[in-house]
């Protein structure tokens, strides 16, 4: 079930889950940015809105969460 929805997305839009499900606060950090292959800071608010447009995520005031917290462990264990 979950190989169908990242099958279904670009590998910016992966990470960015991953980031999320890793608990990563800080998008604009070159190391996360790096890490999670996210290309650059600006691209961030992009990404954020791909992910609510497809109902993947909520972005909170401070946390952005993935929605379905199952989707989430299999993200972080993938």
């Amino acid at each position: 079930m979950f190989s169908n929805i990242i099958d279904n997305l670009t590998v910016k839009l992966i990470g960015f889950l991953q980031a999320i499900a890793n608990g990563e606060k800080n998008f604009s950090l070159r190391e996360v940015l790096a890490r999670y292959d996210l290309g650059t800071s600006a691209n961030i608010k992009n990404l954020r809105k791909a992910l609510q447009d497809k109902d993947l995520i909520d972005i909170l005031p401070d946390p952005t969460l993935i929605q379905d917290p199952v989707f989430a462990h299999w993200l972080k264990v993938k």
